[in-house]
């Protein structure tokens, strides 16, 4: 499904490099601010006649890595960006129509820097949704976007998928439809570049190596498969489609394979596709790295590579650190086998991210990703470069990124320590042992690390001021890792090899202590979940229950939003009546009356006295609250009776302070036989702490004259 672009017009400049377009007034020599020295001026990127030239990117909305994208694709004279942004939900928020964060970026961040840099140039952005598409887009509606993409005044060079690599065969389709002359892979195999098990395929038939396999679509069938296959325990089970180590298992038994394979098949993966497939393989163990790459034509770039460790617990592989690899020669055969890997899977242009292992075998291939890595570049002041910048300059400069490839085409790193020593990156991937709640003093030890430099793959920006600037007692949400996606946070350290062993070290004694049990700390200080944290489950572990009884603080009192009406004040004991995501509801003893609170404020104002159940169970004592009635229904007849004659009043079923015993529990009810009335009611479970409480010890306090109320209500 198709939606009409959103056209907008922006003057787009760089915050670093700037340029600006030559004049006949300033050619060769810049332009020169008043007293100041002259800014460089850097040529726009020009296609075929002159025309200006520019680039189709593929999204899923705004990332760091987009915004990346777009400063470089600007410093590089690129003009003009279509984005085509995929989104399951044509009125959803991360539409173009609704989602302006990109808008927002190019106006106020990019945009606003250009008179200060002297910067004369436009970007013409344009922004295409496709709405609720499968991973593999159809020929048609490749068509049919690349009529809305294509402008017959700009050469449009490439099409680049964003950090996802569900993207890539719909960058593919584009790019074929658009014939552009720069990063382009044949549609025919895109299927070898994202299914994990097409791609071994592809390797086997390249005569690489691909790792021994077989898919399965049951897990009935599963045991025989890999048993015919020849297959060994252990193995690892994983969706063909899948990203972060989503639906991975590591089994060593033919039970645990069942249960894995059952685990995955008819559930819904990253991509929001049903997974109909898995894919079995080989346990490859050996020496691990990452390779990550950009290729033009055919042509290879190494651009960085990181030795990794992962551990296995349970049924999951964590990650563990990734160190970057100061010469990429001494791992000679890894570049070789991960530039045969491109050869073999057909790709010829792009950014791609590959795990490999390195094994008695020989190299092997975990899985290649046709798109750059899924995170900010880790070691750009240590290479000198990254997958983003050397991605761009083959797309503005090809023939200089070809010259380079073929004179130097690997990084080598240019930064020392003091000491002398080489300058490497650590990336340590915490684990978390359980759902946890993590204090600030335990990340400020992190923070305080020698060779620590920053937090990554985290949603708050700048993560590590926020926790040094807060307060004492706060604390974080963590979950159990079990996957990429639930690690709580990545740390990145910068130092010599033996600097950065020792702090490694350090974090994984701290975390030995840091993950605490769900209540260790007071909920008022709670700052926010960490990465993959589910904060509902901690809600629903550290927050009060419906039939709680909780008393009001010293001090703490609510007269109503006009200032009169008295709700509470402090030592009141009420009854939580409701609870959801965002607030808890509690209904107050003394008034009857019901009050809200954000259910992460509770704490600062209420205590809990008692745990009370969350549905009163048979033979429960329990009390109606002031302002709560309800009168049994008229007496036949009596609205007959005639003129002089005495109308029959109903009796009263229940009044305010009444005591009842709940006699049954039935059909989502609470059934109420009243001691003063002998009759009986009844409330919805969800209702009953809004109308009474839970007496837990024998006798009541009746209190006459305190009802204020007047009227009757019906229980509901």
């Amino acid at each position: 499904m198709l939606r009409r672009p959103h056209v907008a017009r922006f003057l787009l400049a760089a915050a670093h490099p700037c340029f600006c377009e030559e004049d006949s007034a300033n050619t060769g020599n810049g332009v020169r601010p008043s007293g100041g020295d002259p800014v460089p001026v850097v040529r726009l990127s020009e296609g075929k006649a002159g025309r200006p030239t520019g680039v189709v990117i593929a999204t899923k909305g705004m990332t760091t890595q987009l915004q990346s994208t777009l400063l470089h694709l600007h410093a590089a004279g690129i003009r003009h960006v279509v984005e085509v942004r995929k989104s399951r939900d044509a009125n959803g928020a991360r539409t173009c129509a609704h989602d302006r964060r990109v808008h927002k970026f190019v106006e106020q961040v990019v945009n606003s820097s250009s008179l200060a840099l002297h910067v004369n140039s436009d970007l013409f952005y344009r922004c295409v949704d496709l709405i609720d598409e499968p991973v593999f887009t159809d020929e048609r509606t490749i068509a049919a976007v690349a009529k809305l993409v294509e402008c017959a005044d700009v050469e449009l060079l490439a099409a680049i998928p964003d950090s996802f690599e569900d993207l890539m065969p719909l960058t593919d389709g584009l790019a074929a439809a658009l014939r552009v002359p720069l990063l382009a892979n044949s549609p025919s195999t895109s299927r070898c570049r994202l299914d994990k098990a097409s791609m071994q395929e592809a390797l086997a038939r390249a005569g690489v190596g691909g790792a021994r396999q077989v898919r399965a679509a049951s897990p009935d069938e599963v045991c025989e498969l890999i048993a015919g296959a020849g297959l060994e325990y252990p193995v690892i089970v994983k969706p063909v489609l899948s990203n972060g180590s989503e639906g991975v298992f590591f089994c060593r038994s033919g039970e645990e394979l069942t249960s894995a394979v059952a685990s995955n098949i008819g559930s819904s993966n990253v991509f929001n596709q049903k997974n109909d497939e898995v894919v079995v393989q080989e346990y490859l163990k050996g020496d691990e790295f990452v390779v990550n790459t950009v290729s033009l034509h055919g042509k290879h770039r190494v651009l960085d590579m990181w030795a990794a460790a992962k551990g296995v617990e349970g049924n999951k592989i964590l990650y563990g650190h990734q160190t970057l690899v100061a010469e990429p020669g001494d791992q000679a055969d890894v570049v070789d086998f991960a530039l045969r890997v491109l050869e073999a899977v057909g790709f010829a242009g792009g950014a791609a991210h590959l795990e490999v292992v390195r094994t008695v075998a020989g190299v092997r291939l975990i899985e290649i990703n046709a798109r750059p890595a899924g995170h900010t570049p880790r070691a750009t002041r240590q290479v000198g470069e990254d997958q983003i910048s050397a991605l761009v300059q083959a797309i503005a400069r090809p023939a200089e990124f070809l010259e380079r490839a073929e004179r130097a085409p690997h990084y080598s790193l240019r930064r020392v320590c003091r000491r002398g020593s080489e300058e490497l990156v650590m990336v340590v991937f915490l684990r978390a042992s359980r759902d946890a709640e993590v204090h600030r003093d335990d990340l400020m030890r992190i923070i305080r690390l020698p060779t620590f430099r920053r937090f990554d793959r985290v949603a708050v920006p700048m993560f590590a001021d926020a926790v040094e600037q807060s307060e004492d007692n706060t604390f974080w949400v963590a979950s159990r890792t079990e996957g990429l996606f639930t690690v709580p946070l990545t740390v990145l350290l910068v130092g010599s090899k033996e600097e950065l062993e020792r702090d490694l070290k350090r974090i994984r004694e701290l975390e030995g202590t840091m993950y605490r049990p769900f209540r260790t700390f007071d909920p008022a200080h709670f700052a926010g979940p960490l990465e993959g944290a589910d904060q509902q489950r901690w809600l629903a572990v550290v927050l009060p229950k419906v039939g709680f009884r909780v008393q009001a603080l010293a001090g703490c009192k609510f007269q109503g939003s006009d200032g009169k009406m008295d709700h509470y004040k402090g030592n009141d004991v009420g009854t939580v009546s409701r609870w959801n995501e965002d607030r808890i509801l509690i209904t107050w003893d003394r008034t009857g009356l019901t009050t809200s609170m954000a259910n992460l404020a509770w704490a600062q104002s209420f205590k809990v006295l008692e745990e009370g159940p969350e549905v009163p169970e048979v033979s429960a004592r329990l009390q109606a609250l002031p302002g709560k009635r309800l009168r049994a229904p008229a007496p036949t007849g009596a609205q007959d009776a005639g003129v002089g004659e005495e109308k029959a009043q109903p009796a009263w079923i229940f009044q305010p302070y009444d005591v009842g015993t709940v006699t049954a529990v039935k059909d989502g009810r609470v059934v109420v036989v009243w001691d003063d009335s002998g009759l009986g009611s009844s409330v919805a479970e969800a209702s009953w702490a809004s109308n009474f409480r839970l007496l837990l010890q024998e006798g009541h306090e009746r209190r006459p004259g305190a009802d204020a109320a007047s009227g009757s209500a019906e229980v509901a």
